[in-house]
């Protein structure tokens, strides 16, 4: 740079510096705890190290740890997610503190390790744990440290062993009998946390990818693990090994065929278990997990590449074997000497059992070795500390650390209601009954009801199907069940059938409705090569256009003419589609006995109004209410609930441009609100969370009169998401029987993402839901637009409609897993300037049809209500003028 017209060198800002508190892994607060889920004694003091390494790595990056609490917490994520037995799971770690992130995992035990990645991180303050050979004796014997900054030509160390502990060391000063620190290093764990990330640093793309988990369920207990097997399918397989509840896998198939198979009875998936064993497994049987992998810039490396491990399934390399030694017995007290080997250290009685230190066949063999002129040593530790004992005053055989066994599997079922066939051999049965069908700890009519189980819920036999089938659909008669994440119980045989069991192919094909068996496209014509615009996922009901096509249904080679529910035609391929697998015989009903705050009627209004408009009518319906919850004062619903109306309230951050939900850093704020909101509140039970979340004039921190002009805190699918899943889980704290339901997208919203592509990231995001809200409106206010197919003429809504039936499209899209939530059409008008202009001109008797129709079709997701906005006068929509 040139100042005062003199050339000057600009000097470089200098490397960021991590700081953190050393930590000892032989503190005496922790260093008798066991380590992990150890079956050999291990404890936090012998064989803590990484987990020390670790602690100060969090702690450094913000958080509050001791190797005592963070070995807690990886071990209540159970076996193989936080510890493989004694073993860190890399991935594990952020799993328990969220916000860190794992970058990457390099081996390099036969490589020059990656120095110049290496120092990357430390220049941009983030450190990394290291492992490398604590001893120049023969043999290998890990250690880790925490490598977290640079001094002259070496490397900064935080070494977990010593106690007390030490501000630092240096690397080569320390373990440099090895070599330079490209020797030294034989294994680097990068961390990271987003929210430390400095402005210099070098960008990490990122990916996505899911882990398939085993499902922590009875049945899996009862077998002792679910069966990993060489083939898809039961008949004539062969089962590879048994994988515990909590094992982690490996997808060896497109994540896209994998999302449609997980939970769905009798489909496989293809996965390697933890040791790299390829197999099958049930996939009713595992749950899928979305992980996010940032990988790291590729750094050359010279004399080989170290071998970088996958992040979402590498553990910890195995520690050391674990060896003891005896003072011989015959002797009265054996010597323990300093490291220099001349100073004694302190005295054993003869026959006293210690742990030695090193490879255990150099350790058997010194112990064995003829005694010669010059010494013989074998390291070990006594207390608190490292020495050395002449090998000729110790036994001669090496006592070698029990092999770990593994603990008695649980039989938490009974014995006598388990078929005589593996867990995903078992039959399903699904339920038919309307109304929901209870599952009862007993089988009788006075026992406790464990949960009520929706129509078309699928559940597992528990018992042999010789036994079961002669009571299915018989009255009086009770089957052994589970659900199919692991609650057992009794059901009435007469309200379910076989799910492999088709009906009487008269009845499905009088309906003329077939299933999507998996997400596929609607084809312009009969060929894989034409045109499509829309598509349909797993469960999506399906008009079957042509009674000659039912011939077709599962013919890889044959196409299919179908017409969805929101009447997309196209042709799909007949292995696409499937037979229901019995016929819709719900009926209408006048009335219905529900729980107080849920309504048989589909009438109502948003927002409270005047009860006496249907005090003549001998009817009730819903009523909606819209909170603030920033004092989470709670409401008293009770006047509405017993008097037999539907209830439903919107929880609500603030409105308009403050923010629907708030920005992220307050989410966790929001969902205790609405925790408290729940809990102070009476007589409801559904609880509707935001509103209108891609409509920029919903975000927070916007212009209202400009909205979208902050879009750092847009509510991206994501985000809502990730907002939702917190708010759930706290109002399930306090009302475990509530139904939490995600706000309704805008139905028109396009310009920036389409309110279907929203609509769907949304849901794959959420966790888990118990209904779904809608929107749909007309633009205009004469009846006939309310079934008009008009569409948008401009992309990314060409594909959507322009009036009420808008509803419609999102419910083809719905995922399979929430095909039987009840739908919520929470709000409705005709759109305009004046939007009741016509309000008595048939267009509110057109919407209400219009929600009869589609109710009434064969297999359709049923709309619960349908409420008109609105009774208040806060905007021009009221219908009260």
């Amino acid at each position: 740079m040139i100042r005062n017209g003199q050339f000057e060198f600009a000097s470089l800002p200098a490397p960021k510096m991590f700081r953190t508190r050393p930590l000892s892994q032989r503190d005496p607060d922790w260093k008798n705890i066991p380590l992990g889920f150890t079956h050999e004694g291990r404890t936090i003091g012998s064989d803590g190290c990484t987990l020390t390494c670790l602690t100060m790595l969090v702690n450094g990056f913000g958080f509050q740890e001791t190797p005592a609490t963070l070995n807690d917490k990886l071990k209540a994520l159970g076996p193989n997610q936080g510890f493989f037995g004694a073993l860190i799971a890399w991935f594990g770690v952020p799993r328990v503190l969220p916000g860190l992130k794992l970058n990457k995992l390099i081996e390099c035990r036969r490589v020059p390790a990656p120095m110049a990645e290496i120092d990357a991180a430390l220049d941009a303050g983030k450190p990394v744990v290291v492992e490398l050979d604590m001893s120049p004796s023969p043999g290998f014997q890990n250690h880790w440290v925490l490598v977290y900054g640079r001094q002259d030509n070496d490397y900064l160390i935080h070494d977990p062993w010593p106690w007390p502990t030490e501000q630092s060391a240096l690397l080569t000063q320390r373990y440099g009998f090895v070599g330079k620190p490209a020797q030294i290093i034989t294994y680097c764990a990068f961390y990271d946390n987003p929210n430390f990330r400095p402005s210099d640093g070098l960008p990490q793309p990122e990916e996505k990818t899911i882990v398939i988990v085993v499902n922590d369920a009875p049945d899996i207990h009862a077998v002792g693990g679910l069966a990993l097997r060489n083939r898809p399918g039961v008949i004539g397989t062969q089962i590879l090994q048994r994988l515990p509840a909590g094992t982690m896998l490996t997808l060896l198939e497109p994540a896209e065929s994998a999302w449609q198979k997980v939970g769905v009875y009798n489909q496989w998936l293809n996965v390697a278990a933890p040791d790299g064993t390829r197999g099958w497994v049930a996939a009713w049987y595992v749950h899928a997990r979305e992980v996010t992998v940032t990988k790291s810039l590729p750094v050359p490396v010279k004399r080989g590449r170290p071998r970088e491990l996958d992040v979402d399934a590498a553990a910890q390399p195995p520690l050391r074997d674990r060896g003891f030694v005896r003072a011989r017995k015959m002797r009265k007290r054996v010597a323990i000497y300093e490291t220099n080997k001349r100073t004694m250290m302190s005295y054993v009685k003869g026959g006293t059992k210690l742990e030695a230190i090193g490879d255990t066949a150099t350790l058997a063999h010194t112990l064995r070795a003829q005694k010669t002129t010059k010494p013989r040593w074998i390291k070990v530790l006594t207390g608190k500390r490292i020495g050395y004992v002449r090998a000729h005053d110790l036994e001669p055989e090496l006592i070698y650390a029990p092999k770990p066994r593994k603990p008695p599997v649980g039989k938490s079922l009974d014995e006598s209601l388990i078929a005589l066939t593996e867990p995903d051999a078992r039959p399903a049965l699904r339920v038919i009954a309307q109304a929901g069908l209870r599952l009862r700890d007993a089988p009788s009519m006075d026992s406790n009801t464990k949960m009520v189980l929706p129509y078309g819920t699928l559940v597992l036999l528990r018992e042999p199907l010789d036994v079961a089938l002669p009571k299915i659909g018989r009255p009086g008669q009770w089957l052994a069940v589970s659900t199919f994440d692991g609650v057992t119980g009794f059901v009435a045989a007469e309200w379910v059938v076989l799910a492999a069991t088709l009906p009487p192919i008269p009845d499905v094909r009088a309906q003329g409705v077939v299933l999507a068996s998996m997400t596929a496209l609607l084809h312009e014509r009969p060929s894989a090569g034409s045109r499509s615009e829309w598509r349909v996922t797993a469960g999506t009901p399906l008009r079957l256009l042509s009674d000659g096509d039912w011939d077709r249904i599962g013919d890889e080679t044959a196409f299919v003419q179908v017409e969805t529910f929101a009447f997309k035609r196209g042709y799909m391929r007949g292995s696409h589609v499937r037979a229901p697998d019995f016929a819709d015989r719900r009926v209408k009903v006048e009335d219905a006995p529900l729980p107080f705050g849920i309504c048989a009627w589909n009438y109502g209004l948003h927002d409270p109004f005047d009860r006496n408009l249907f005090a003549d009518s001998g009817k009730t319906g819903w009523v909606l209410f819209t909170h603030r919850v920033v004092n989470g004062e709670g409401c008293n619903y009770e006047d509405w609930s017993r008097s037999g109306y539907g209830v439903i309230a919107r929880l609500n951050n603030d409105y308009g441009g403050s923010g629907t939900i708030p920005t992220p850093e307050h989410y966790d704020a929001f969902a205790d609100q609405c925790r408290r909101w729940v809990l102070n509140s009476r007589g409801n039970l559904i609880w509707v969370i935001g509103n209108e979340m891609n409509n920029p004039r919903e975000w927070p921190n916007q212009d209202p009169w400009n909205p979208g002009n902050n879009p750092a805190d847009a509510i991206t699918p994501e985000r809502y998401a990730a907002c939702f899943n917190k708010v759930r889980a706290a109002i399930k704290s306090v009302q475990p029987r509530a139904i939490v339901v995600p706000g309704a997208i805008d139905p028109f919203q396009g310009p920036r993402q389409s309110c279907l592509e929203y609509f769907e990231q949304m849901l794959a995001a959420i966790t888990d839901l118990d209904g779904i809200a809608l929107h749909c409106y007309t633009h205009g206010y004469t009846p006939e637009l309310v079934t008009s197919l008009d569409r948008f003429e401009n992309d990314p809504l060409r594909w959507q409609y322009y009036h009420f039936r808008a509803y419609t499209t999102l419910l083809d899209v719905i995922p399979p897993r929430h095909r039987f939530k009840p739908v919520y059409i929470t709000e409705t008008n005709p759109h305009g300037a004046q939007p009741w202009s016509g309000g008595e001109n048939g267009w509110v008797q057109a919407a209400y049809a219009e929600i009869a129709r589609y109710n009434h079709q064969p297999h359709a997701q049923q709309i619960q209500c349908l409420l008109l906005y609105r009774w208040s006068r806060d905007d021009i929509y009221s219908i009260v003028d």
